[in-house]
């Protein structure tokens, strides 16, 4: 590296090449600001896999127009699989089918799994 980019490369990290100061705060900040929304899209989309699933039971005792079982498949693998399945139990609807009955809970368990091998794996995004 030339002197001036040596310069500024080191002002951004510390002696192990780690970033530091206000460049690496800021990038933290970024990182805790997506895990962030990452999870009010999980509560929000789990919340209203739960409410259709009450909408659906409401609808499908009264005889009426109901939620095509497609949509609430794609919510729970949307990332709404917590909150379609606890629906599912929670107002009795669908459990007679065996799709609903295996299928909301092996979605959830594919998405637990799914976040456990990022978590464990040895990925690492690095800027330089």
């Amino acid at each position: 590296m030339t002197g001036a980019l040596r310069t500024v490369w080191e002002s951004f990290t510390d002696r192990s090449g780690e970033l530091c100061g206000p460049f690496g705060r800021t990038l933290r900040v970024v990182i805790m600001s997506v895990i962030l929304w990452i999870g009010i899209y999980l509560c929000v989309v789990n919340v209203l896999g739960f409410i259709m699933m009450g909408v659906d039971k409401n609808k499908a005792r009264r005889r009426a127009w109901r939620i095509p079982e497609a949509h609430l498949f794609i919510i729970a693998i949307i990332g709404g699989s917590l909150g379609t399945t606890m629906g599912m139990h929670v107002f009795r609807h669908k459990t007679k089918h065996w799709y609903f009955l295996f299928g909301m809970p092996a979605i959830l368990i594919i998405q637990v799994a799914l976040v456990v091998i990022l978590y464990l794996s040895p990925l690492q995004i690095t800027l330089f």
